[in-house]
Order: structure tokens, then sequence, then C-alpha cells
């Protein structure tokens, strides 16, 4: 009986570990996300929010000249 419980024990741990490892990679990945989205969240919500701010004619003239900043990839 003690060899019996000894292995179901080993089958534990060994399940055990890779659910641990498995949430940490899960915990990780989420955290990475959310590093990675707040940036591009925060460029999204200043664009959205930029007309609120801007002068009618500034801003026009932002939505002109952005997309011909990027047309060529010469940005500088």
């Amino acid at each position: 009986m003690l060899e019996l419980t000894r292995i179901y024990n080993n089958i534990n741990k060994e399940k055990h570990t890779k659910k641990r490892i498995c949430k940490e990679c899960c915990i990780k990945i989420d955290l990475y996300t959310e590093l990675v989205s707040r940036p591009v969240n925060n460029i999204y919500n200043m664009h959205r929010n930029l007309k609120n701010f801007l002068h009618p004619f500034q801003y026009s003239l932002y939505e002109n000249t952005v997309p011909n900043l990027y047309k060529d990839a010469d940005v500088s």
C-alpha cells in the first residue's frame, strides 16, 4: 500500500507542476499583452480625442499631413 501511495503522489506532483507552469505562462502572457496593447490604445485614444483639443483648421491640416508623411515612408 505504501508503494502505491508514493506512485500516486508522484503523479500528482508532476500534474501539479505542469498546472503551475501553465498558470505562470498564462500570467506572463496576460502581462505582456497588456504592456503591448497599452501604448497602442493610448495612441488610438489620443488620435480619437485630438479633434476636441485642436482648432478645426489645425485638425484638417493634421489629417492631410499625416498620410503625406507616411506615404513615402520617409518620416523625419
